[in-house]
């Protein structure tokens, strides 16, 4: 079942060819490409492998972004742009999200999410 908040992100760019999408113990410190977050030594992480317009790159992905990308990017998503996006959304519904969906987060993505939602409803009063 696809939660009622998911996000749809338009977008011309052609799909990623995937070469390898892993979700590996760290042996190493790391930092998040959505987030700038260490990823620390011993955490899980998304380590995702991929060629977009003819270009090699690898993306690490911190648990609590991947959280928020599977709850609110199931339809797709632009690497780098998570924060943004879920910024725009938010406002875009001022801060109205179901709390089913809030639900499925982690705890850390869940307290940020929730950060979103009350400067989003701070930022309507003022107005």
């Amino acid at each position: 079942m696809e939660c009622s908040c998911t996000v749809e992100v338009i977008s011309d760019y052609e799909p990623c060819h995937t070469l390898k999408n892993t979700s590996p113990i760290a042996r190493k410190d790391h930092k998040c490409d959505e987030c700038d977050c260490l990823i620390p030594s011993g955490d899980q992480y998304l380590n995702y492998v991929g060629i977009f317009e003819g270009r090699f790159f690898i993306h690490k992905t911190c648990t609590d972004c991947k959280s928020i990308r599977d709850v609110f990017f199931s339809n797709g998503f632009l690497f780098e742009t998570l924060w943004e996006d879920l910024h725009e959304y938010i406002d875009e519904y001022v801060g109205e999200i179901p709390e089913d969906c809030i639900a499925e987060l982690t705890p850390k993505a869940r307290n940020k999410v929730c950060e979103l939602i009350e400067q989003a409803w701070e930022y309507s009063y003022d107005e």
